[in-house]
């Protein structure tokens, strides 16, 4: 009975926190200029795009050239606004990508290359929840994972570059794992990938979402074809959600319950075929501890590049740990 009553105070407690810090209206989310996403890339596309082309062609085009590119940068910033108990709660998202090396043996996308080598990390921070994840992947057999303990994560603004920066005090001790399948097993999610929706290149038109009010068709502006697709929620998120909960879970949420509402992405290719940006608009709502409903939007940009730049170096990243 003691161990019930305490569950009750804990889960009262959070309420109360909620309540007490959440009285603040939705960040608005004003994204820093370009820099790695700023130059069109020289290398040859394998497949290459043209203004006939529907939406779902264009995106299927550019994510076969992400995946055969010899070399990637990405560069990930974003804001999660929850609405629980009347107010909303902020919390910024950061990630970066590096990648040496096709990701894939063929534009099938099917095999990982055994020769590709590849960095990134996962960072978020709000009051509540905070994660600070690092991959390595050094060679087919060499993959390392760190992270950080919540209570050593902390996160900053920088107002005038519109930039936000998660950093950690101290780092655990790395996780070696055997292979990236036995890494995508361990972990969930598939850092190889471009994103950790069920939305892969041989991805037939049922994914979108019916009716497709916000769906728009490809249009060519400033050397960039632009175009946005209104996912299916159920279509693209079927895997997604596991990925999601694991991911709240090491974050410090452990929800209950989680239903997505709705996935919109903006794409800004360039006119050789490769991706420039990705504009993410996400909804979804989670229960915790079986009582507390909340309801969340990630907005969040993701600019690429494809030459070997500072802070962008396969072989500064691959020391680190």
């Amino acid at each position: 009975m003691k161990k019930g009553i305490t569950a009750v105070v804990v889960v009262i407690l959070a309420v109360v926190l909620l309540t007490t810090m959440a009285a603040c209206r939705p960040e608005a989310l004003a994204y820093p200029d370009l820099t790695i996403g700023a130059e069109k890339p020289t290398q040859t596309p394998t497949v290459e795009v043209n203004a006939n082309m529907t939406p779902m062609q264009m995106m299927q085009a550019a994510m076969i050239n992400y995946y055969q590119a010899d070399y990637i940068t990405s560069k990930n910033q974003g804001m999660v606004a929850t609405t629980i108990v009347g107010g909303t709660v902020n919390q910024m998202v950061v990630a970066a990508k590096v990648r040496s090396g096709k990701a894939y043996t063929d534009a099938t996308c099917k095999e990982y290359n055994p020769e590709l080598q590849l960095f990134t990390d996962n960072k978020s921070h709000s009051a509540f929840a905070a994660v600070y994840e690092e991959v390595i992947i050094e060679s087919a057999s060499d993959v390392r994972v760190r992270a950080a303990k919540k209570g050593d994560i902390k996160s900053d603004k920088d107002e005038e570059k519109r930039e936000y920066y998660i950093t950690a005090k101290k780092m655990q001790d790395p996780e070696y794992i055997s292979s990236v399948p036995k890494l995508v097993e361990d972990k969930v999610n598939d850092p190889v990938r471009l994103w950790m929706y069920d939305i892969e290149i041989d991805s037939t038109d049922a994914i979108v979402k019916a009716g497709g009010d916000t769906s728009t068709g490809v249009t060519l502006k400033d050397g960039c074809y632009e175009f946005t697709i209104d996912f299916d929620k159920d279509q693209v998120t079927k895997n997604y959600r596991d990925v999601m909960i694991y991911m709240l879970t090491q974050g410090g949420a452990k929800p209950s319950k989680l239903d997505f509402e709705g996935l919109k992405i903006k794409f800004t290719v360039w006119e050789n075929g490769f991706l420039r940006l990705i504009d993410i608009e996400e909804k979804y709502t989670i229960q915790i501890a079986g009582i507390i409903n909340s309801s969340i939007t990630l907005n969040s940009r993701q600019e690429f590049g494809y030459a070997e730049v500072e802070g962008y170096k396969i072989a500064d990243k691959l020391t680190m740990f």
